[in-house]
């Protein structure tokens, strides 16, 4: 008899103190006093990015390890950035850098940390060129642009 007393009191005590702890004015204040980190809005992993030309055919391409939004505006950072530059006339190119920053639909890509081009020497591919050799600088102008940007290419010199 005792025990089925003991069991009741228990059970009523287990009752009571759920409902007094699951009142919503006894929820504990999940907000932290800690700050919390800047989340970018979007972010992509091994990403690459095409832009095609007026004929369709692929002009830009930008491979980055990481893309991030920058402070939820319109500039995104790549990371560990390669651009690869196929224009239809002319020469083509790459760029490598650590580091890229580009606005929403912009047409520049600021690129830093260890950046490195190749392949802007106009003429035969495949031409001996010698550390330290002339060449001279060719503007390829691109006024049709929004906004219109100038290339510099090279040629060896003679």
């Amino acid at each position: 008899m005792l025990f089925r007393l003991f069991t009741i009191m228990a059970v009523v005590a287990l009752a009571i103190s759920t409902w007094v702890l699951s009142t919503p004015g006894r929820t504990p204040n999940r907000e932290s006093a800690a700050p919390q980190a800047q989340m970018p809005s979007y972010y992509l992993k091994t990403a690459i990015l095409t832009d095609y030309d007026e004929s369709g055919i692929p002009s830009v391409r930008i491979a980055a390890e990481r893309i991030d939004q920058i402070a939820n505006g319109p500039e995104v950072a790549l990371h560990d950035v390669r651009v690869d530059y196929q224009p239809s006339t002319g020469p083509s190119w790459v760029m490598t850098g650590d580091l890229a920053h580009v606005e929403s639909g912009g047409q520049a890509v600021d690129v830093t940390g260890n950046v490195r081009m190749l392949g802007n020497l106009l003429g035969d591919p495949s031409q001996p060129v010698a550390i330290g050799a002339a060449v001279q600088g060719v503007f390829e102008h691109h006024e049709r642009a929004d906004p219109p940007y100038t290339l510099l290419q090279w040629r060896a010199g003679k």
